[in-house]
């Protein structure tokens, strides 16, 4: 492996190491599972109410 590619090895491990890097990647983390969960539900709420258009007209 060639030296740089060992620093940057090591710089990796030392940010992923981190704590303030670990909680920082864990916000993130759930941020985008509540932005995925509240699409979700969007998209099942916007679904309800076309079936209960369409039932309507029928």
């Amino acid at each position: 492996m060639s030296p740089e590619a060992e620093l940057g090895g090591e710089l990796l491990l030392m940010a992923f190491g981190s704590g303030w890097f670990m909680g920082y990647g864990w916000a993130l983390y759930r941020a985008v599972g509540w932005v995925e969960r509240i699409r979700k539900w969007a998209a099942g709420v916007e679904e309800a109410q076309r079936i209960e258009a369409t039932e309507g007209v029928n």
